[in-house]
């Protein structure tokens, strides 16, 4: 993906400079999803990492690694689970992978965005927000409240990550595709159909750089209908 260069005031830019998606292909499924880091990371840049569990698993980072959230889905249906962590690279010792460990055997999916412009002391200071939903097209991420207000422009990840509903069986159920709301762009997404029905997952992401004290994002839609989706919103506090 080419470099964005995207306002972020006076003499300062948000770079977004790229996102890579992953999936694990173990037909009796591993406990380690390995994740494909972006070429190109230099000292400073902002790794925000996610992946998304066929199954409750909890998930342990690497060192270096900092755990904003390890979810369970929720509702009568839940099923899945989801982690986010980020680093801040030091351009000598990031690697090409991130290697994140479950609790017990998993499908999965994994994503992660590259971005320059944030502060290198605490670039996500509050939790990301989560909102649960299934059994629909459309899910809709939770409103998040930035610490710093309108200070500077904020860079917003939004993040769609789930499976099918326990109980889905076959190989009819497919994600065909995945659109955030309006004013977000959308980076694409990470589908891996290499179990049958409530095995399979997805990882979707998208971004928005806005000076914005609250931000509430549209919802995604997502098709197939059966997905159970934890969707959230992630602010990035600017240098």
């Amino acid at each position: 993906m080419p470099l964005h260069k995207l306002r972020r005031g006076v003499g300062a830019r948000w770079v977004l400079v790229s996102s890579t998606f992953t999936n694990q292909s173990n037909n009796n499924g591993d406990t380690s999803s390995i994740i494909s880091l972006p070429s190109g990371i230099l000292a400073g840049d902002l790794l925000v990492a996610f992946v998304a569990h066929h199954v409750r698993r909890t998930s342990s980072w690497p060192a270096g690694w900092t755990e904003i959230a390890d979810d369970f889905a929720s509702g009568t249906l839940g099923d899945g689970a989801a982690s986010i962590g980020w680093r801040l690279a030091d351009g000598a010792t990031d690697g090409t992978t991130v290697t994140v460990t479950s609790s017990d055997k998993t499908y999965s999916s994994g994503a992660v965005v590259q971005i320059r412009g944030a502060d290198t002391t605490t670039p996500i200071l509050e939790l990301p927000a989560k909102a649960y939903s299934t059994g629909t097209t459309s899910h809709d991420p939770p409103a998040v409240s930035p610490s710093w207000g309108t200070a500077g422009h904020t860079f917003f990840i939004n993040a769609a990550l789930g499976t099918f509903a326990s109980g889905t069986s076959g190989t009819v159920d497919d994600v065909t595709s995945c659109t955030p709301g309006v004013g977000y762009n959308n980076l694409g997404y990470g589908y891996n159909d290499t179990g049958t029905g409530d095995q399979r997952t997805v990882a979707a992401l998208a971004y928005k750089v806005a000076i914005s004290s609250i931000e509430d994002p549209a919802a995604w839609t997502i098709l197939d209908d059966n997905m159970d989706i934890q969707s959230y919103t992630i602010a990035v506090q600017p240098k």
